[in-house]
């Protein structure tokens, strides 16, 4: 279980950097766009309102790929919440299994002892149950913050 994990994790670590590779791509290409803008500019020193609307174009070219980016961040920033979130909730539910074996374990031992015992496994039963409230609250939570920034 823990290497298809462990894969899953490499193979989205390889896409987001190829998303960011795209990313500064595309930037450097809209950067070499302005400089041929500039140059323009070099060439138009006769008119002085020509300088202004060069200017306002810049800053319109520099606005788009801004926006672009801050979307893309908060794309990135979003499918990493949602990643962490199912690998918590992966990790939990495994050590929730492995909890379970220990407790089985622990009955195995307890009938040859006291009925003690067999009362403490219970306690680590209900601490199990108060692990999955605490994880169905946390997943609540995260659900409503991902509407909110969707909404946002």
């Amino acid at each position: 279980m823990f290497i298809v994990i462990i894969i899953i994790i490499i193979i989205i670590k390889m896409i987001i950097i190829i998303i960011i590779i795209i990313i500064s791509i595309r930037n450097i290409m809209i950067i070499i766009i302005i400089d041929d803008d500039d140059d323009d500019d070099d060439d138009d020193d006769d008119d002085d309102d020509g300088d202004d609307d060069d200017l306002m174009m810049m800053m319109m070219m520099m606005m788009v790929p801004m926006m672009m980016l801050m979307m893309m961040m908060m794309l990135i920033r979003i499918m990493m919440m949602v990643f962490r979130m199912m690998m918590m909730m992966i990790i939990m539910m495994m050590r929730m299994m492995s909890d379970d074996d220990d407790n089985d374990d622990d009955d195995d031992d307890s009938d040859d002892d006291d009925d003690e015992d067999d009362v403490s496994d219970d306690d680590h039963d209900d601490d199990d149950s108060d692990r999955m409230m605490m994880m169905m609250m946390m997943m609540m939570m995260m659900i409503w913050l991902m509407m909110m920034m969707m909404i946002g």
